[in-house]
């Protein structure tokens, strides 16, 4: 049987002829299962780095040295695992260093992200490769229906307790399988509409059994699109089991009584406040695997401190992380962001700067004491409009939704152009709203399909579906007579969104199509979104990296800002409403990846594309201008090459944040 690396698959655009994949499964101990020849070719061919064995003599932070004199906490040989998780970072340009312990950062918005470093695996630094982490090794079944996880033996949650397999079990058998939190049972976990099976091999090895081949089953463990950790729901893989079970009704019979105590109204209520905020970070006190452990959280401002049982060391078996503490600012108004950056009030920001913000910081640099960089992105577009094509409020304006024709003419009405040189300073690539070019199924003719400026092939368009009729001031009428009037609604949390928004209802409007922008705080966007009471959503067009097809965590094309069909497709038909047959189709397409081996994918991925992207199911505006980020000029370990906050690769975590170290007191 054939093998294919990753690395080889990301970065060529054909492949030869092959059998069936098994997943490169990169070794890190020598007591792990001795790998078959086939496994061993695998391995072989990628290029991970092979992390360097820790000395005997480890090091930890003086901190930790002086609780471990008092007794407030065991030895440093007694907290690490035996098999610790060697951190060795190689990426073009970047050098890394071995770093000194203390001192404190001060971090902007994207904690929640960025301190969720514990996923079960990890993207290496080009986001081409899963690499370990918290798993030391993984293992595909050679029919591809199974893979087994190995854990590293003698991790330990923050609070001291080992973490096992059983933590695994916890979070699959009484939470993911759980009526009372999942009513339809998850998607991801039922390939072939039957619940994976869970089975514990050892303490520290998982068995996951499919129904069908399910291949990429990696990028479900490796933080692509958040995935893989402790707070992230169905889509985590693991709970602390020995601090939840005191919540759940089915280990504790007093665990309703609990709840009402607290001032929730049931069990479950009180079990979903322990796993995980509204804010997407973890409730104090809840045991975690992260690099920080949160001991603050007032409404304006978070205080993380250092794991004392983290598992990753330093090529010279140095604990991480090397900073003591990080101060998080929960201010969200961008412009205080942006003075608190050119003050030098905070030293890394991976989010809350955009393009348009370039010059100023730029020019602010030495005054504030920080590097500005630009840090890649996956965005073809950052501000791409979803029409929801399940709208109720309006059944012509659904039904004018549902008219590709519709959707091409918005998108012809578009002077991309302008918006590059007004929104992004000429930075950006105007663009239809593609996967990202990285994709070796990407087809350089998508850039441009329906995404010309065009107005008068939009008006034709418009013409066509008979919205011909005009009123009093020029604007098109709906079949009933009243204006054809649409509501892009967006947020400004990220800067593009706003001024896309606003010119291109200048160029929608220029076409004869009324256009409101309407600004919503994140919250009520994402609210309204579900609750099908939005007609236009605006957001980055995440989702459209190769990791997020491979493992069905994209948002599925034409469907995921429609509330209704996406009901449909995430309850398997039970809820909801019935999509479209060619929507059905692509659909069914999309879930076909996860059991296609590699060989097959890029014919199937171009077909799904092809179909997304001539019904324009998103309208894309302007992408791949880079994600501007900031870091105090005395940070070290700071690798200038990776990704900004991109959801497809985890957000801000593409910078291994438990590196950095203060090069200067």
């Amino acid at each position: 049987m054939s093998k294919i690396s990753r690395r080889e698959f990301v970065r060529v655009s054909a492949l030869a002829a092959a059998g069936t994949l098994i997943a490169a499964c990169a070794k890190t101990s020598t007591e792990e299962p001795a790998p078959t020849a086939a496994q061993a070719t695998t391995a072989a061919a990628t290029a991970t780095p092979q992390p360097i064995a820790a000395p005997e003599a480890a090091k930890e932070a003086p901190q930790l040295v002086t609780k471990v004199g008092a007794g407030e906490l065991p030895s440093y040989e007694d907290r690490l695992p035996a098999e610790p998780m060697v951190v060795v970072r190689e990426n073009p340009g970047f050098t890394q260093e071995i770093g000194t312990y203390g001192e404190k950062m001060q971090l902007g918005r994207a904690m929640g992200w960025q301190s969720r470093s514990a996923s079960v695996l990890r993207l290496g630094p080009d986001t081409t490769e899963t690499i370990p982490h918290l798993a030391k090794a993984w293992e595909y079944a050679e029919d591809g229906t199974g893979v087994t996880v190995f854990f590293r033996r003698g991790t330990k949650w923050d609070d001291g307790e080992p973490f096992t397999v059983d933590d695994v079990l916890f979070w699959y058998e009484d939470y993911v399988s759980n009526e009372e939190f999942y009513p339809i049972f998850p998607s991801q976990w039922r390939p072939g509409d039957e619940p994976a099976t869970f089975t514990k091999v050892d303490d520290y090895t998982v068995q996951v059994q499919f129904s069908v081949p399910t291949y990429y089953m990696e990028h479900r463990l490796d933080n692509t699109g958040g995935r893989g950790s402790e707070f992230e729901g169905s889509n985590g893989f693991y709970f602390p089991s020995h601090y939840l079970k005191e919540y759940h009704i089915d280990y504790n019979p007093d665990a309703g009584a609990l709840a009402t105590a607290e001032g929730f109204e049931s069990w479950d209520q009180i079990f979903s406040n322990r796993i995980v905020r509204p804010s997407g970070d973890s409730t104090l006190g809840v045991p975690v695997m992260e690099v920080w452990t949160k001991t603050e959280d007032t409404a304006s401002a978070q205080t993380w401190v250092r794991n004392p049982y983290m598992w990753l060391v330093d090529p010279a078996g140095n604990q991480l992380p090397y900073i003591d503490t990080c101060y998080v600012s929960k201010v969200t108004d961008t412009e205080t962001v942006l003075m608190m950056i050119l003050a030098g009030e905070i030293d890394f920001e991976g989010w809350g700067i955009s393009v348009g913000d370039w010059p100023t910081v730029f020019e602010g640099q030495d005054k504030g004491g920080y590097d500005l960089w630009m840090g890649k992105d996956y965005w073809a577009s950052a501000a791409a409009f979803q029409l929801n094509q399940t709208y109720a409020l309006d059944d012509d304006l659904r039904d004018i939704f549902r008219d590709k024709r519709f959707r091409q003419a918005l998108s012809y009405a578009i002077d991309r152009g302008e918006i590059n040189e007004k929104v992004y300073l000429g930075m950006a690539t105007p663009c239809a709203s593609t996967p990202n070019k990285i994709c070796p199924w990407y087809k350089d003719e998508w850039t441009t399909l329906h995404a010309t400026y065009d107005p008068d092939k939009a008006n034709e368009l418009l013409d066509e579906m008979g919205l011909t009729n005009r009123d009093d001031e020029g604007y098109r009428t709906k079949p009933n007579g009243d204006r054809l009037e649409v509501v892009i609604e967006c947020t400004d949390t990220y800067f593009m969104w706003v001024p896309s928004a606003e010119l291109s209802k200048s160029y929608w409007e220029a076409v004869g199509v009324r256009t409101i922008v309407k600004l919503d705080d994140s919250d009520l966007l994402w609210t309204r979104r579900g609750s099908n009471e939005q007609q236009i959503f605006t957001w980055v067009n995440d989702g459209m990296g190769p990791n997020q097809l491979l493992s069905a965590n994209m948002s599925y094309p034409g469907v995921a800002a429609s509330p209704l069909w996406n009901q449909w497709r995430s309850s398997a038909g039970e809820s909801g409403e019935q999509p479209p047959a060619e929507l059905v189709e692509l659909i069914e397409w999309c879930d076909q990846v996860t059991q296609t081996p590699l060989e097959g994918v890029i014919p199937l991925a171009q077909k799904i594309w092809d179909r997304a992207l001539e019904n324009v199911y998103l309208i894309g505006t302007c992408g791949y201008a880079g994600k501007p980020c900031i870091t105090n000029k005395k940070l070290g370990n700071v690798d200038q090459n990776a990704y900004g906050d991109n959801w497809d690769c985890g957000g801000t975590l593409n910078n291994w944040l438990e590196m950095f170290f203060w090069k200067e007191a």
